[in-house]
């Protein structure tokens, strides 16, 4: 950021870039950079259609031209808008969907039944795996690599 709170091209450059399946990563680096981000970023997590647990992430410019900026940078990112992106709204008002599973992401319950092992072998070995904490207790899981 400048000394005035804008994106750099630097930054920016890399939202465009983003590695596809680390969005989780990109939502992070985007919430870090966003003015008035106390108001103009909502998360929820939720259950869509398919009774999967996605982030429903909320992202409003309030005409800033540095979250604008940063907009158009993820709107150059094909994948993540191809994959997440939900809708638009006039006035800078934006709306993604992103399902961890999408990106290799198991519930740890999931994980569990399908690898035939238990709980306490993971959480004995935490480090062995990325973790996103789900509102409502859940948690979901992806092996590193």
């Amino acid at each position: 950021m400048d000394s005035e709170g804008y994106p750099e091209d630097t930054e920016l450059e890399l939202i465009e870039k983003w590695e596809w399946m680390d969005t989780f990563g990109l939502i992070e680096y985007v919430k870090q950079r966003w003015a008035y981000a106390d108001w103009g970023i909502k998360e929820k997590w939720a259950k869509n259609s398919h009774k999967d647990y996605v982030l429903l992430l909320e992202l409003h410019t309030a005409g800033w031209s540095g979250n604008e900026s940063i907009i158009s940078a993820l709107e150059k990112n094909w994948m993540f808008m191809s994959v997440c992106h939900k809708k638009w709204l006039t006035g800078g008002h934006f709306y993604f969907e992103i399902n961890p599973k999408s990106y290799g992401y198991s519930l740890v319950s999931a994980y569990c039944n399908d690898n035939n092992i238990s709980r306490q072998a993971i959480h004995k070995s935490k480090d062995k795996y990325d973790w996103i904490k789900v509102s409502h207790g859940k948690q979901f899981i992806k092996p590193k690599k």
